[in-house]
């Protein structure tokens, strides 16, 4: 049986562990993590209207990997190597 190419069975898949699992959510880690609040820094100004403050312990600097969801899919995909495994010995 041919391994589906979705998020939930590539190598770069890491399931959440809060209750987004629940609803079938994930991080894709293929690329390092981004800072997603780098467009708010780079606007100058905080939510407000007020200078942006970045400091390491601050709200701004957090990084993250993008949220997606198991049966996502893109053109990465890489099986994980049990199912890499199992694809090999079946077919």
């Amino acid at each position: 049986m041919k391994l589906t190419e979705e998020c939930g069975n590539c190598r770069f898949w890491a399931a959440r562990d809060d209750h987004g699992f629940a609803m079938g959510g994930g991080y894709c880690r293929r690329f390092p993590p981004f800072a997603p609040s780098a467009w708010v820094l780079s606007r100058g100004t905080s939510m407000g209207g007020r200078p942006a403050e970045a400091s390491p312990s601050g709200k701004f600097l957090n990084d993250a990997w993008p949220m997606v969801h198991q049966q996502s899919w893109c053109g990465e995909f890489q099986p994980t190597g049990r199912e890499a495994l199992k694809e090999q010995s079946d077919g």
